[in-house]
């Protein structure tokens, strides 16, 4: 029982630390695998011999041994970690994509058909199929804009517009495709 308590103790003083370092909560978990290793590699390094020779006992016996340096150990690590680069998983997961806004003369309501696509659960190697190839040499029915007509002609954004959704849906039951339709326009929009 002694030594959960102590491991507790040890989880929380790390959590703390990792808190610390940590921007926000993916922060925190895209620190942890670097946390552990920094930690396994720092232990399987001890010389364990003279801690035990400080504690006064013999290697070869084993009793309840409780951890008395945990934040001093901490303390080290978080040190260790702050001169560690950033890893670029976190760079990727804390970096937001710029998406490019509505066009104003879009009705409202009106999203970008690959976010319309996922929130149905339809994976996006599908959306492309349906957009650029069809089926069966049926398309559904998106707007689409040429944002750039002089630098790539050949680029299209694709939108669907609240009067899309039922053209969208009759689609994909004429073609059998696997979706989820969203109980409400709420959960479109989010």
């Amino acid at each position: 029982m002694n030594d959960t308590v102590d491991l507790n103790n040890f989880i929380d003083s790390a959590r703390e630390i990792i808190v610390k370092l940590a921007r926000d909560p993916i922060g925190a978990r895209l620190l942890v695998p670097g946390f552990i290793a920094t930690l396994k590699e720092e232990l399987d390094n001890t010389d364990w011999q003279p801690r035990f020779e400080e504690l006064g006992r013999s290697p070869q016996t084993l009793p309840h041994t409780e951890i008395h340096d945990t934040q001093q150990l901490l303390e080290a690590l978080l040190v260790q970690l702050k001169a560690q680069p950033i890893q670029e998983t976190a760079k990727k997961a804390t970096k937001k994509s710029a998406k490019r806004p509505i066009p104003k003369n879009l009705p409202p309501g009106t999203m970008f058909a690959k976010d319309f696509w996922s929130i149905c659960g339809v994976p996006h190697g599908r959306y492309r199929q349906h957009v650029e190839r069809g089926i069966n040499g049926d398309f559904p029915e998106t707007t689409d804009r040429i944002p750039y007509p002089d630098a790539r002609p050949n680029y299209k954004e694709r939108f669907v517009t609240p009067d899309n959704r039922s053209a969208i849906f009759a689609f994909w039951d004429r073609h059998e495709v696997d979706y989820t339709a969203p109980e409400s326009n709420e959960e479109v929009l989010q």
